[in-house]
């Protein structure tokens, strides 16, 4: 824990964090919403404006690793709030974009910010709370997206049908630059990640327990993602809902999302982040399994939506905290910037995997792509964990250093 923030900072931090998350993830996922009303400014399809969403995704990915490589050595609240800025910045931008191309490069700017804002919020929370408690510290942290799926999303949907579109952005422009200057404040320049080496990057993915961690995220997300783009046809075509209802639907799935991701704090130390994101895929093969065979009906298919839902980001904090304990310390912000660029490739690649689907066979294949994925998720979590037990033994044979969580055998650090 850095000098300058002291424990019992903790607990306002950390709601502060959280909302970093939910200011990026709102910026990120608004677009869905307000898809008409841009598409009409600027005149192009909606489908043009739907791209937004794929480039911010792409470039997350990309700039997520490589901003740690490049600044991770710096005191973290550098990252966080000079991330914020340039998340105002990309609004601003935004707000002021005359055409799709000037809203493309403001959009590729957010993204910028939102990548230096993610792996640098979780580790500076992770580094906040003792090892027992950092599993409740990420779920904190991580209810900022939950909270942008369920509150930032439908709100700038109707901000953009009862004013302009630019006001979102607008309101994202003022408050990120506000946030980012109170954390400036209270976070201390103590709190600095190690330098990391451009080959940093490789040795997170060469280790085995750790690539095939960060396969399993990538495959979780787009399983999720390939039906969830396009969840209101499912729900109407498969299980008979009114469309009049889809308002109320999106907001049970966001509902499901933050009790998810508050058993995954309430639970997460007291099970270990093996046994609950197990339980999370378990949770997703059962909801999948069952929107496949249920009556097409509306209330099992809610209910079902539900356990999804529930289940969906159950796995989101544990899988933070595994990534944690796998690597050592010098590696810790970029193995969560790892993860978050396999968070955000695995949206991009099941939004696109959904629509190719549905496009050419309907929206009877979407489920059973995303039990296909659940499965192979669940398989590389497998794999992640024999390659984990595997290196456990070596260091208990004496051919590993270290004792702590994050100790690796020599054969891999040199």
């Amino acid at each position: 824990m850095g000098h300058a923030v002291s424990a019992r900072h903790a607990r306002l931090l950390l709601p502060a964090l959280g909302a970093s998350y939910f200011l990026f993830g709102t910026a990120s996922l608004a677009v869905i919403g307000l898809l008409e009303a841009m598409a009409s400014a600027w005149q192009v399809t909606p489908a043009r404006i739907a791209e937004l969403v794929a480039v911010h995704s792409l470039t997350f990915a990309v700039a997520a690793p490589l901003l740690q490589v490049l600044f991770g050595h710096r005191p973290r609240r550098e990252l966080i709030s000079g991330g914020l800025l340039l998340l105002g910045l990309g609004a601003l931008a935004t707000v002021m974009a005359p055409d799709w191309s000037a809203g493309l490069a403001a959009r590729v700017l957010m993204a910028l910010g939102a990548a230096a804002i993610g792996p640098a919020a979780s580790a500076q929370g992770a580094a906040l709370v003792e090892p027992s408690r950092q599993a409740g510290a990420l779920a904190t942290i991580f209810a900022g997206m939950t909270l942008a799926i369920v509150l930032g999303t439908p709100l700038a949907a109707w901000l953009g049908h009862v004013g302009s579109w630019r006001t979102v952005f607008m309101l994202l422009a003022i408050g990120s630059p506000l946030l980012g200057l109170m954390l400036w404040r209270a976070l201390g320049e103590g709190t600095a990640g190690p330098r990391i080496a451009g080959s940093g990057f490789l040795r997170v993915l060469e280790r085995p327990a750790t690539a095939w961690a960060l396969l399993m995220m990538l495959l979780l997300m787009a399983g999720q993602f390939c039906a969830y783009t396009l969840l209101v046809p499912l729900m109407i075509q498969r299980f008979g809902l009114a469309s009049g209802h889809m308002t109320t639907l999106l907001m049970l799935f966001g509902l499901g999302g933050v009790i998810g991701n508050l058993l995954a704090g309430r639970f997460g130390s007291r099970l270990g982040p093996v046994r609950l994101i197990r339980f999370s895929m378990l949770g997703l093969t059962l909801a999948f399994a069952g929107l496949m065979l249920a009556p097409a009906l509306p209330l099992p298919g809610v209910l079902l939506m539900m356990l999804w839902s529930v289940c969906g980001l159950l796995f989101a904090a544990p899988q933070q905290q595994r990534l944690i304990q796998l690597v050592p310390l010098a590696l810790r912000s970029l193995a969560l910037a790892a993860n978050a660029s396999a968070m955000y490739l695995g949206m991009s690649l099941g939004a696109w995997s959904g629509a190719r689907l549905y496009g050419l066979a309907g929206v009877e294949t979407l489920i059973p792509a995303s039990l296909l994925l659940t499965l192979l998720g669940a398989l590389a979590l497998q794999r992640s964990h024999q390659a984990q037990r595997a290196e456990e033994r070596l260091m208990r044979s004496g051919i590993g250093i270290g004792t702590g969580a994050g100790s690796v055998p020599k054969v891999w650090v040199q």
